[in-house]
């Protein structure tokens, strides 16, 4: 009897040291750091449902993205949208002490190791669609803003219904068409390849890029464009820079409606937007900021008001 007690507490023993272990190696990998995506993966136990989209949603280190943060995951991310499952979310964001202590509560965060900076938005943008690539498993990716609320239904619908899932995909709302930059500090009359894509043999004009705060790629688009292995130089509006890598590698445009800016405020107000047959098929609003914003989308999208 004694000898039967004996072996249990040795297996007892063993089985909390492994336990330990297991425990010790993911507060590794979510506090110190971990050298890819694919090790944050590996300390999941869980098999994951692999997503057909993945919202990589740019914001940066401060109080202020914080309480960004902290409404799009109450909002549309917390939202029983029919194709929810479908969508798997990142805030794209550089480490640091006070990003670290976030993603240990809510776990969705991607990590940007580059420099932070507007003036680097296209590298940082597309070192975030590699990591995307190289890491997980998806079909498109949407890059968004952390200002931007979106319908993932209506945005699903519009990609995977009205297109029919085609590939190689861009779509989003297109401007531009004139092949010039419309906005930005960098030589605003000149052709947009020429800043874009310096020392390539790519000659023709621009045909317009979708506006970044909301736009969609899909997987083999992201692989051709990396391929190219074109970095973006003095071209850091990343919205003018992925146009350009989509017009080199021949991808045609589809549209996905929405409202780029604020106009959408006072056209799709809490009173009138009923009687705007437009403003019901919008995918994504963009500025949202305050309060009010965030009323008027919930009864735009989900029929509710707080």
């Amino acid at each position: 009897m004694s000898i039967m007690k004996r072996n249990l507490k040795i297996v007892i023993a063993k089985t909390l040291i492994v336990i330990a272990l297991i425990v010790i190696v993911c507060q590794i990998c979510y506090f110190k750091g971990y050298k890819s995506e694919w090790d944050k993966i590996k300390c999941s136990t869980l098999k994951q449902h692999s997503p057909k989209f993945i919202i990589m949603i740019l914001t940066a280190n401060s109080s202020k993205y914080a309480s960004r943060r902290r409404n799009i995951r109450m909002e549309y991310l917390s939202y029983p949208f029919k194709h929810r499952s479908e969508f798997k979310h990142y805030f794209y964001v550089q480490r640091s002490l006070s990003m670290l202590q976030e993603n240990a509560i809510y776990n969705d965060f991607l990590w940007y190791k580059g420099v932070d900076r507007y003036d680097k938005l296209s590298t940082k943008v597309w070192s975030g669609f590699k990591t995307l690539y190289d890491n997980y498993d998806f079909e498109y990716v949407i890059k968004t803003d952390d200002d931007t609320a979106i319908n993932l239904d209506i945005l699903y619908n519009s990609v995977v219904a009205n297109y029919n899932a085609t590939k190689p995909f861009y779509g989003g709302v297109f401007s531009g068409v004139k092949g010039r930059i419309a906005r930005g500090p960098l030589h605003a009359n000149a052709k947009w390849h020429r800043i874009c894509l310096p020392g390539t043999n790519f000659s023709r004009p621009i045909n317009g890029r979708a506006q970044g705060s909301l736009y969609v790629l899909d997987k083999e688009s992201i692989q051709n464009a990396i391929n190219l292995d074109i970095p973006p130089s003095n071209c850091e509006i990343e919205d003018l820079y992925t146009g350009s890598l989509m017009q080199m590698i021949k991808v045609k445009q589809y549209k996905v409606s929405g409202s780029v800016g604020a106009k959408w405020k006072t056209k799709c107000n809490q009173t009138e937007y009923y009687y705007n047959k437009q403003c019901s098929k919008y995918a994504f609003l963009h500025r949202v900021h305050n309060e009010r914003d965030w009323n008027i989308v919930r009864q735009m999208y989900f029929n509710q008001t707080h």
